[in-house]
């Protein structure tokens, strides 16, 4: 809480310093779409593959012209962005509780040497910046909770 207070932390001032980049229909699509098992990371990379959130294949690579991007979002928690914004707008805490299962799939995955030699997106400079983001987004929508 002292960093809260200190930094004038508050999901608010750190959404709108972020600028969420979708509109707040694409991200309750996305989120219902997340809940209902279809694997959205990006909304141009439409046709999601089907998953379940405890067998999630993070190495998963979708897509013949955007595998890449597809790793990209996925490693770089999206999935936990758009919950987490679902949630700001609409306080069904179900959104969180889903994001904070992807957060502990992702460390689980990402907790396996093997997988950091096999996946180099995990590590990615792009990606590690953009789960920061995300992360940091939703640890502050979990203090509201509290």
């Amino acid at each position: 809480m002292a960093a809260r207070d200190e930094f004038k932390l508050s999901a608010e001032n750190f959404s709108k310093l972020r600028g969420f980049m979708l509109p707040d229909e694409t991200v309750q699509r996305l989120a219902h779409s997340l809940e209902s098992g279809s694997l959205f990371v990006f909304p141009s990379l439409e046709n999601a593959p089907p998953y379940d959130i405890d067998n999630l294949n993070w190495s998963e690579r979708y897509g013949i012209t955007t595998a890449s991007q597809f790793q990209l979002y996925l490693q770089a928690l999206y999935t936990v962005a758009y919950l987490t914004r679902a949630f700001e707008l609409d306080s069904n805490k179900e959104h969180l509780i889903l994001a904070k299962k992807f957060v502990e799939s992702w460390l689980a995955y990402e907790s396996d040497p093997f997988n950091a030699q096999i996946n180099q997106m995990i590590w990615n400079s792009h990606c590690a910046a953009l789960r920061s983001e995300n992360l940091i987004y939703f640890a502050l929508l979990r203090l509201l909770m509290l």
